[in-house]
């Protein structure tokens, strides 16, 4: 009867603990999705199609892509408004990840078309999904083609965690391989570029099952400063070992980049990207262009601030300010723009702007543009006082 007994209790021990850690496994494989989790299963996409896409120097896109898909032959974005680079000169060049881009809209209603029609002239758009500020700041760097005489840098609210990150299925899951450079800050408060490693067939595959083998300096390396974990058995210690994480989330609502932004933070993404923002103003600067940085806030941005009436990104305002760098809040702009209406009616479902977003911050650039007497106002781009 004992031994009866005692199987039994096993038997149930047993049960549960499969029953545990199967819904663990599950919630496991929605925070994946999330990418709460690193998963490298996720990542399928061969050493060779991998390097026909890099960019040594910035990650994405291969300059083999030049001309083709969206893709001018300068490697802008199609602008339809003046689409032949070679016989259209820009007068203006734009910078940065998805939301310069102009995603979830076509080349007809992104920003940076409708901008051009204003201005009159073509506005070459540089903008790449997925791009870090890092990236951005390298592509005006290595872009020889840029006649540009003003430029313009986007940051939207996200990009401060690309700024600390160097693969992006760390915590963007992706069948395709993305890694990028990036920057950290040395003793003396200087950048010091971390470039992409140059990877064997070997060690890529090697890379995407230990990234911090590979990739020290990346602040969501698996089990480092993060706390980002594998997907790896048992699944109920890794939601154990999340728990904290996930509570903080749930209870504070708070998107997962906001902490990002305290000056504090071990990952020193707030000093990271401040430092890239200054380096990109006095480059364009000392070239004898016009800068401007935009900074461009996603939705859960503009939801918080009508309830707040602060900004994710208030701190990064605070040192830009204090380092004597122009910027332009688009969040401002929409906020007076918007009034009482849901801000959800200017952004798709994929998160970015839509027709009336792109039209509202082309509007709200050019107006600026022309209060500061940098473009006359028969929208020709003025020249160049300071």
């Amino acid at each position: 009867m004992r031994y009866r007994k005692r199987l039994f209790i096993i038997i149930c021990g047993l049960f549960f603990y499969a029953l545990l850690e199967g819904g663990s496994y599950l919630t496991c494989l929605f925070l994946v999705k999330k990418g709460i989790l690193y998963d490298p299963k996720t990542i399928t996409e061969s050493y060779d199609i991998y390097i026909s896409r890099l960019s040594p120097q910035l990650g994405w896109p291969s300059a083999t892509s030049f001309g083709k898909y969206d893709f001018d032959q300068s490697g802008s974005r199609i602008i339809p408004a003046f689409p032949d680079p070679d016989k259209f000169d820009s007068c203006i060049s734009i910078y940065g990840d998805s939301f310069i881009w102009g995603a979830d809209v076509d080349n007809d209603n992104a920003w940076g078309n409708i901008f051009s029609k204003k201005v009159n002239c073509r506005v070459a758009n540089y903008g790449i999904g997925g791009y870090g500020t890092d990236q951005s700041y390298l592509r005006f760097k290595y872009n020889k083609q840029d006649h540009s005489k003003i430029v313009i840098i986007g940051f939207s609210s996200d990009d401060i965690r690309r700024n600390v990150n160097q693969l992006r299925n760390l915590f963007v899951p992706s069948e395709q391989f993305g890694i990028k450079p990036r920057f950290i800050m040395t003793e003396e408060n200087c950048l010091k570029l971390v470039p992409i490693p140059d990877l064997t067939k070997e060690d890529y595959q090697s890379l995407i099952k230990n990234p911090e083998r590979y990739l020290p300096h990346d602040y969501f390396v698996s089990e480092g400063l993060s706390g980002r974990l594998n997907l790896e058995f048992p699944y109920s210690v890794r939601i154990l070992k999340l728990s904290r994480l996930l509570l903080f989330r749930i209870i504070s609502g708070n998107p997962g980049y906001e902490e990002f932004y305290q000056p504090d933070h071990e990952s020193k993404a707030l000093q990271v990207t401040t430092a890239i923002i200054e380096n990109f103003y006095h480059e364009a600067k000392a070239k004898g262009k016009y800068p401007l940085v935009l900074l461009i806030p996603i939705l859960p941005d503009i939801i918080k601030f009508k309830k707040t009436k602060i900004w994710v990104y208030q701190t990064l305002m605070d040192n830009l300010v204090k380092s004597n760098i122009e910027f332009l809040n688009v969040g401002q702009g929409i906020i007076s723009s918007l009034n009482k209406r849901d801000p959800q009616s200017i952004y798709t479902q994929g998160g970015h702007f839509n027709k009336e977003g792109s039209e509202l911050m082309a509007n709200y650039v050019f107006e600026y543009l022309i209060s500061q007497k940098i473009i006359g106002g028969d929208a020709r781009p003025a020249v160049l006082k300071r």
